[in-house]
């Protein structure tokens, strides 16, 4: 992933600031002990941990080494991409206010409608091409997977290893607008499609994966599986339905919890049950000292860690809330924190907005070097 600084008073074209080191004298660099590595390292935000990898082999080494590590401590970073985007998007710090332009494949003529597993996901943007694939896209890893695009209309996309010795992938599609789910394996291609009709109230709305599991939250509250290889595609749990109204649901599997929380951008406070497997029931809960992550598109998440003072100034217990952004001159792509709904600005203030992005993703470095797995049976 090719990365440049972009000076924050114009990222739209114009001046820009690369993210250099100065290396005269290269070897001395090299020479460096491995001890002194490991602490500038631990001072360091992801991107430029990924630029830190790039001065030299045994800077590579030591960030090679450290790099599962150093992920899980890295806090969300929020992913911007033109619409007539090539081969450039952008990553968005929310706490240090860094933004990055971010050389990746497969941008042109796609839009990322949401993350997974640490996967950027992009698809046709306007869904007309007949044989049009869904990239997945690991930023970080470079790793890249591409399924067919399923028959039927769909917002949104999960992604999954199935738990095999040979590597072998799923991924569920879905959208809350559309009364019907799919799934379909990396080893065949092929698309199974469960539909409902479209007043019922069964209709999925959202899919997660937990614990080896594929869990779906359908419209009235209820919560299930989906078993990839069974007659019963879906199994209901037997769980009292959540005591909150059951529109803008979104499943959040964090911190070794299920959680199903319930959030209008512009309308009221967050409210957080978490699933007690022992009583089968949701039980309230209050954020203790975390944020809460959500958006339009698939990128949820229950930060963890939840970022150091010294890095941020953004308050805990609140809940980050991108909306549907259209420009990136600063003014709609946002969050909205706390109970007061306050509305803090994700990108610059100043000046006219220029590029028209899609809508703005959350991106999670501690989900980026692993895929969450599922039994088959």
């Amino acid at each position: 992933m090719d990365l440049q600084r972009v000076d924050d008073t114009d990222f739209s074209g114009g001046s820009r600031k690369r993210m250099e080191i100065e290396v005269g004298n290269c070897s001395r660099w090299s020479e460096l002990p491995a001890d002194l590595l490991v602490v500038i390292l631990k001072q360091l935000g992801v991107i430029e941990f990924l630029l830190f990898a790039c001065v030299c082999k045994s800077w590579r080494f030591v960030a090679i080494a450290l790099k599962q590590e150093f992920m899980a401590s890295q806090s969300p970073l929020v992913f911007l991409m033109p619409t007539k985007a090539r081969k450039y998007g952008y990553f968005y710090n929310i706490f240090d206010n860094g933004l990055y332009k971010a050389g990746l494949p497969h941008l042109a003529g796609n839009k990322c409608v949401g993350f997974t597993c640490g996967y950027l996901v992009l698809r046709d943007s306007e869904m007309t091409k007949k044989k049009a694939n869904i990239w997945l896209v690991n930023p970080f890893t470079r790793h890249e997977l591409k399924f067919p695009s399923p028959p039927r209309r769909y917002c949104h996309v999960i992604v999954a290893s199935l738990a095999k010795s040979d590597p072998e992938f799923v991924i569920v599609a879905f959208s809350r607008l559309h009364p019907f789910v799919q799934f379909c394996t990396s080893r065949h291609g092929n698309w199974t499609i469960i539909e409902y009709n479209k007043e019922d109230p069964l209709v999925i709305v959202d899919v997660t994966v937990f614990k080896g599991k594929i869990y779906i939250l359908s419209r009235n509250g209820q919560i299930g599986t989906l078993n990839l290889n069974s007659d019963h595609l879906v199994t209901y749990l037997q769980v009292r339905s959540v005591s909150c109204p059951i529109d803008n649901l979104h499943l959040v599997a964090s911190h070794e919890e299920l959680y199903l929380a319930r959030f209008y951008a512009k309308a009221g406070p967050i409210k957080v049950h978490r699933l007690d497997f022992v009583r089968m029931e949701w039980e309230k809960v209050k954020l203790n000292g975390e944020i809460l992550f959500l958006g339009d598109m698939k990128c949820c998440g229950l930060s963890f860690p939840t970022p150091s003072k010294a890095r941020t100034s953004q308050p805990l217990n609140r809940v980050c809330y991108l909306e549907d952004a259209r420009i990136l001159g600063g003014y709609r792509a946002r969050y909205v924190a706390g109970s007061t709904n306050e509305h803090v600005q994700v990108t610059r203030k100043d000046g006219k907005p220029k590029i028209f992005i899609s809508s703005p993703v959350w991106y999670f470095p501690h989900l980026s070097t692993s895929v969450d797995s599922v039994d088959e049976d």
